[in-house]
């Protein structure tokens, strides 16, 4: 019998517009939704909250209506662990363009901060920590022979989604080998259709 706060029951709900429906389902999972994303990324719990929040203003439109909890729990943790990827690109990015553009006007880049040396290496460990969910996927998949279906089956994932995940992982990969042989810097960002189904 599901609780009350049953995400099979708030999708159902909101799939039906009860705006009632959302608000409740907002109370009950904001918080949890934080802890998650904290514990995925050791983002500070300011930075998990306004990643929590973007998700479910997102998801007041384009949740949809799941067969199980356990289904509407994985839909969440892929959603939110996505958007926090992206916020952490997001900013590596954007500290990159902040220092082309100081190397641009002639200002002195050389010796950058340690603090901001450290928050860099801070973010790029956060990073490195969800990319690993990338190479898990891969390892299973080629080095152990997996089949989709194992793999979907043992992550509790559905086959498909399996298969697109590690088609766009194979994408980037192959889009860094082709830009490494042409001597280009610049790598394409994993695409961000996983963002929300």
């Amino acid at each position: 019998m599901p609780t009350e706060d049953s995400l099979v029951l708030f999708s159902r709900r909101i799939a039906a517009g009860d705006l009632d429906a959302f608000a409740a389902f907002y109370r009950a999972w904001f918080g949890r939704s934080v802890d998650l994303v904290h514990r995925a990324t050791k983002l500070d719990r300011s930075d998990c909250a306004d990643v929590v929040q973007g998700v479910m203003v997102r998801a007041a439109d384009r949740m949809p209506v799941f067969e199980s909890e356990i289904d509407g729990e994985r839909w969440l943790r892929r959603v939110l662990v996505n958007a926090a990827r992206d916020r952490l690109r997001g900013e590596l990015r954007r500290r990159s363009r902040e220092r082309r553009a100081a190397e641009t006007r002639g200002e002195s880049v050389d010796a950058p901060s340690a603090a901001s040396a450290d928050e860099v290496d801070r973010l790029r460990r956060q990073l490195e920590r969800l990319e690993r969910d990338a190479a898990d996927l891969l390892h299973r998949r080629f080095a152990l022979g997996w089949t989709l279906d194992q793999i979907a089956h043992e992550l509790g994932m559905r086959t498909g989604a399996v298969d697109g995940r590690i088609r766009r992982i194979l994408g980037r990969l192959r889009a860094a080998s082709e830009a490494a042989r042409d001597g280009s810097k610049r790598i394409r960002d994993e695409p961000r259709s996983e963002e929300l189904p």
